[in-house]
């Protein structure tokens, strides 16, 4: 029963890495606090995002990029952002 149970168990886990390992993520852009890759912000919006975030990181040492995606693919928000911080380090 316990190998039974250790079997399944080790076939979810495996299950899920596939999915997260299959997700996409774009290299980020040159500009780094804005990845606009749905073309849904206008130039001054992107120029604006990029100022501040300069301005934040000179201040505080904090960085804040803001990124759009046409689509998640069926991964979760959670999922696709964690790997996009981890993959973008």
């Amino acid at each position: 029963m316990k190998k039974t149970v250790f079997g399944v168990i080790l076939i979810f886990i495996l299950a899920l890495s596939q999915n997260v390992l299959a997700i996409d993520i774009p290299k980020p852009t040159e500009r780094f606090y804005v990845n606009d890759f749905a073309n849904v912000l206008s130039q001054q919006t992107e120029d604006y995002i990029v100022k501040k975030g300069e301005e934040l990181y000179k201040q505080d040492g904090l960085q804040i990029v803001v990124t759009t995606i046409k689509s998640l693919d069926g991964n979760s928000i959670t999922d696709y952002s964690y790997q996009m911080a981890k993959k973008w380090q």
